[in-house]
């Protein structure tokens, strides 16, 4: 006898009340105050070479890209860059001819103290609704999210909110692809049908000003859902230039078995923070980004 379907599963939560969602939103803006209070020569790779040369000694370039994560062709264009302005030496090693020792220079130490002064102004941007106290617990919170040997490769960013906003969310980002993989579909993908399933029809400026991002950020998105079969568009008849978003049964599908997930790495993150802390992080977060 064949088993009736089950039920398609309530809407999606507000993507306010999921830490990813508001870790996404604090990183997004963590970046642009960055990128607004770094001079225009600085890069933000600049800062992860200078500072692991400068709390480590003297490291190869394979070693240094593997710290943090880059792939090692970017790395020698970065290594080479930094060179090229005094503020490292690349020295052959004696074991191997093929490889270079990274040295960080005196001049490498006084330009890290000028990116690192910088980002400490975008710091206090970021975090100008907050209190000492608060800011404080803040990054007390998300060292708790960040693995320890992040702690250990930047020992001097431990305080810096921004840096501990980035890994916490990219850590995050990382094992909720992992876990949306099988629906095939990405976590921005999962904001996108969260934001049309609420709300929807919707047009696709909506779901970006409740996402945080831009229009051609959410048009790329939803095309590729369409595509797949999980977004429908419908002009809006009373403006031909737009589209109203709704969820196809598939899409709605899909969703309810998202959420499922979504919900999974959320109650990983309450299992680690506790309860009490997840909810603190949720409320400091949510001051950093406005909502």
């Amino acid at each position: 006898m064949t088993q009736p379907r089950r039920e398609i599963a309530s809407r999606a939560p507000a993507l306010s009340s999921l830490t990813g969602f508001l870790l996404r939103r604090a990183y997004a803006r963590t970046l642009d105050f960055a990128r607004t209070s770094l001079d225009d020569d600085a890069n933000m790779r600049d800062v992860g070479v200078l500072t692991i040369l400068d709390s480590h000694g003297p490291m190869s370039q394979g070693a240094v890209a593997d710290r943090m994560q880059t792939n090692r062709t970017v790395m020698v264009k970065l290594a080479e860059a930094l060179e090229s302005e005094g503020y490292l030496v690349r020295d052959r090693n004696p074991a191997d001819r093929r490889a270079y020792a990274l040295t960080i220079t005196d001049a490498g130490r006084l330009r890290l103290k000028e990116l690192l002064r910088e980002l400490t102004d975008a710091e206090v941007i970021l975090t100008a609704h907050l209190s000492a106290p608060d800011h404080a617990r803040l990054n007390e919170l998300l060292r708790t999210l960040v693995p320890e040997d992040a702690l250990a490769t930047f020992p001097t960013l431990r305080d810096h909110t921004g840096y501990l906003v980035s890994v916490a969310h990219l850590q995050l980002r990382g094992d909720a692809i992992d876990l949306l993989k099988p629906l095939g579909i990405e976590p921005r993908d999962f904001g996108v049908m969260s934001v049309i399933d609420r709300d929807g029809p919707c047009t696709q400026q909506h779901v970006a000003d409740v996402l945080g991002v831009s229009a051609p950020t959410v048009l790329w998105a939803i095309d590729d859902l369409e595509r797949n079969g999980l977004v429908r568009r419908a002009r809006v008849t009373s403006d031909r230039r737009s589209y109203d978003l709704s969820l196809t049964e598939s899409g709605r599908w899909c969703l309810s078995d998202a959420v499922e997930l979504v919900e999974t790495v959320q109650a990983r993150m309450t299992e680690r923070l506790g309860e009490r802390g997840d909810v603190e992080l949720r409320t400091l977060l949510t001051s950093i980004v406005g909502l």
